[in-house]
């Protein structure tokens, strides 16, 4: 795939998903992230994983399936990589405040995008933590 159709899918993606609101278990990061891996690789993970509707719920989910956190969920399919080879469309993960839960984002290029409770949100490419990058492909 080259750079030009990676970055007209984030563009599309990025349009479908801004106006759409946030609701555990039906469209939140998770549910946006697998959304994207399966427009991008026709993979879909998260079908399998039992319904939750709160973020305690979804704690809950991942502790019953002997996961300690999303991270280690995406380590079960992807591999981590470092911040510097990350490549448009990887997949990376963000604590947004007193979050229990790892939020996982779509890397752009300059920087990741998010769903949270507030929309879509951007985090540049510095605030980025090195520790929770996966390649995708």
């Amino acid at each position: 795939m080259n750079i030009n159709d990676i970055d007209l899918k984030i563009q599309q993606f990025y349009n479908d998903f801004k106006s759409v609101p946030f609701v555990w278990g039906k469209s939140d990061c998770a549910c946006f992230a697998s959304e994207w891996v399966k427009r991008l690789t026709g993979r879909d993970i998260i079908s399998q994983i039992p319904s939750y509707s709160s973020e305690t719920e979804a704690c809950k989910v991942l502790f019953n399936l002997g996961l300690s956190g999303q991270e280690d969920l995406l380590d079960d399919y992807y591999i981590r990589t470092n911040k510097r080879n990350l490549k448009r469309g990887d997949l990376v993960g963000h604590y947004f405040g007193d979050d229990k839960i790892m939020s996982i984002g779509v890397y752009t290029g300059m920087s990741a995008m998010f769903k949270s409770h507030k929309g879509v949100q951007v985090i540049q490419y510095v605030n980025l933590d090195d520790a929770f990058c996966w390649s995708v492909k």
